[in-house]
């Protein structure tokens, strides 16, 4: 059997495990034939081998299921990549035009990363009614500083 794809190690120990199973079970069928006894449970062994195959089949696809996810991943890595690199290379344009090279890009980039998620979560917790720590309290007016 040919395999298309790569398969991580422990998934495919699990289907070489399951196939060394079935063919140990073809083997004792035919060993069972031979001597007359399988006429008795053949029966019973035929739903196990079919479950075993069934096994194998759902673990094949969602092999191609989580290798088709690790790709996506690894595309979106790439981007992201790609995107801080060109921010970083913009920073830089900037920071050169405006004569001030001493400037460190890869800090600046950090600042604007974290203000950038502050103001998404201070904005996300605004609209959900209030800070993170007291989300369900309601300001109240105070006279003396005219509000």
């Amino acid at each position: 059997m040919k395999r298309e794809r790569p398969e991580t190690p422990s998934q495919e120990e699990e289907i070489a495990r399951l196939e060394e199973e079935v063919g140990r079970l073809k083997v004792s069928l035919r060993s069972l034939e031979d001597k007359g006894v399988l006429s008795a449970c053949a029966h019973e062994v035929q739903p196990i081998l079919d479950d075993l195959r069934q096994e194998i089949a759902g673990l094949k696809s969602s092999l191609e299921v989580v290798q088709a996810e690790v790709s996506d991943l690894q595309l979106m890595a790439s981007f992201e990549f790609q995107h801080v690199r060109a921010n970083q290379m913009a920073i830089q344009k900037v920071a050169d035009a405006t004569g001030n090279s001493h400037i460190d890009t890869e800090e600046e980039i950090e600042v604007f990363t974290e203000e950038r998620h502050q103001s998404y979560f201070f904005t996300r917790d605004q609209s959900l009614g209030g800070n993170a720590a007291g989300g369900d309290q309601v300001p109240v007016s105070d006279p003396h500083l005219g509000s």
